[in-house]
């Protein structure tokens, strides 16, 4: 296994809808195309019900489906199919099936962690779970629907994936025009089945879009599993924020004592650090590296704290990931070291 440098997250071009909800600010202003049944704007007490609706279903729903996603960019389309498998907000499997060149790259957050397997380039990303990011993000948008930031409004019927949805569409209340979004909203489970985001001009430049969907399909420990990938993976660490230079930066921004390893393998050195907002709480990102691989130790607040120090540190070698709770905190370490190594790492930690 090769040890990839650490990159800054951004969000993928073509992933399921379901990853990409909330995690940008829904904001801009722009004019709306007629979809389905064309209807005038709902009262808002509706649609904002409906957009609770939705909310509420992205964290509880269990659901698989056939997806479609098309992204344009420079007036080209591309467009990929996937299936998906999710559990709410605690978990999310994306197998991709079309075209050739995505076919086999597979997407696994488990609510921790997020892994993306590209099998064309022998890469496996990981990173803080986005699905985390995800809960932390939800009543953030309802309190800016509150507040009256946000303009909800009901934008027209259609079927998608044979369910009966309404169109709900949010924009900011904003002189300033900024990308926006329609959801189509299963009337019944609450369910998002399709997504279309629009830049600031009112272009539509992304869709996804479930072809067929069955609610509350049957789950087991095999669901979720990290994908399988060969000894030679290259793992890339991906990081929510960008990079600090010094670790007393990073301090200040937070919120609690940055735990450091006080036994690092030979070679290994303090590369960057970084702080991020991740599920409500700050995620802090510390990096160390030798030259040719990187660990990448991530650390954030449990809401529970579950302080063990007697106890060893998860170990997953094949996964290529290491955790341990300590100091009321949740400490994740990424890196291709030997396990036994990984857990020297983890245990000595202050």
């Amino acid at each position: 296994m090769i040890f990839g440098r650490s990159t800054h997250i951004k969000k993928r071009a073509l992933g399921p809808c379901v990853v990409g909800l909330l995690l940008g600010a829904v904001s801009g202003t722009g004019q709306a195309a007629p979809i389905g049944q064309a209807a005038a704007p709902a009262p808002v007490p509706r649609a904002q019900g409906l957009l609770r609706q939705m909310l509420r279903a992205e964290n509880t729903l269990a659901l698989s489906g056939e997806q479609t996603t098309t992204l344009t960019r420079g007036g080209r389309e591309i467009t990929t199919e996937q299936r998906v498998l999710r559990n709410g907000s605690h978990a999310l499997r994306v197998d991709y099936v079309q075209p050739a060149r995505f076919a086999g790259e597979q997407i696994v957050d488990n609510g921790h962690l997020y892994r993306h397997y590209v099998p064309r380039t022998n890469t496996l990303e990981i990173g803080p779970s986005r699905l985390m990011r995800l809960r932390g993000h939800v009543p953030q948008v309802m309190e800016r629907v509150r507040r009256g930031a946000l303009l909800v409004q009901i934008a027209g019927s259609e079927v998608v994936a044979g369910r009966a949805c309404e169109i709900v569409q949010v924009k900011p209340r904003s002189a300033i025009p900024a990308a926006w979004r329609r959801f189509w909203i299963d009337t019944a489970t609450g369910a998002q089945l399709r997504i279309e985001q629009y830049n600031e001009a009112g272009q539509r430049v992304s869709v996804s879009s479930y072809t067929s969907v069955v609610y509350n399909p049957p789950l087991d420990g095999r669901s979720f599993r990290p994908p399988t990938t060969p000894r030679t993976v290259r793992v890339v660490a991906l990081d929510p924020a960008p990079p600090l230079p010094t670790l007393a930066q990073a301090q200040t921004l937070a919120g609690f004592p940055i735990r450091e390893p006080a036994y690092l393998p030979m070679g290994f050195r303090f590369q960057s650090a970084s702080v991020a907002d991740y599920g409500g709480r700050k995620l802090v990102t510390v990096r160390y590296i030798n030259g040719l691989s990187i660990l990448s130790l991530f650390e954030t607040p449990q809401a529970r704290a579950q302080n063990n120090p007697a106890a060893p540190p998860a170990l997953h070698p094949r996964r290529h990931v290491a955790q341990t709770f300590q100091f009321g905190l949740r400490l994740i370490l990424v890196g291709s070291l030997a396990p036994g190594e990984m857990e020297r790492v983890l245990a000595s930690l202050h």
